[in-house]
């Protein structure tokens, strides 16, 4: 049980890795996307992100002769990204908005560029890249000439979440 559990360690670590690279890369090209491509570009970043990692999961387990994995050690995994899924993501977007709509109501009292097409805030992409690792796309715009577009990994510890890094895709 302790060799399988490592071996598994290593495989998920592995998994997000190429994941993370592959949102690194998605995040570059998405500087260079056209007007109403947004979230063509973040849907199949995180296609070929998943693709790819699916990929070295199964070419890491046959080159380092790991075992194979246990129907509940994957199920135990499978459930913690469920879980992560279902009640992470969320509280991800909650605490996005709510950092970004105290911003909005700090610009609008100072008047600053505020016009009543703002607050803009969409995230079009939070998906879970391992229990606890959530990764986002979204857009904000709180005032004329402050917003942003950027990809993000957040990590969800049950009483919270923090950002631990982003890739801007376009700033205003």
């Amino acid at each position: 049980m302790l060799k399988e559990l490592i071996a598994l360690i290593i495989v998920v670590f592995a998994f997000v890795a190429l994941f993370l690279i592959c949102f690194v890369a998605g995040g570059l090209l998405g500087r260079f996307e056209f007007e109403g491509q947004t979230s063509l570009v973040a849907v199949a970043t995180v296609a070929v992100a998943f693709v790819g990692s699916v990929i070295s999961f199964v070419f890491a387990r046959r080159k380092l002769g790991l075992p194979k994995f246990s129907r509940s050690a994957l199920a135990v995994v499978f459930s913690l990204l469920v879980v992560t899924w279902a009640v992470g993501v969320p509280q991800v977007h909650s605490d996005l908005t709510k950092s970004e709509v105290a911003e909005y109501k700090r610009l609008k009292v100072e008047d600053n560029r505020v016009w009543e097409a703002h607050p803009y805030i969409r995230f079009f992409v939070s998906v879970p890249i391992a229990p606890g690792l959530i990764l986002t796309y979204h857009e904000y715009q709180l005032a004329g000439l402050y917003g942003a577009g950027t990809w993000e990994v957040h990590v969800w510890y049950v009483v919270g979440t923090r950002s631990l890094f982003g890739v801007g895709t376009w700033i205003s």
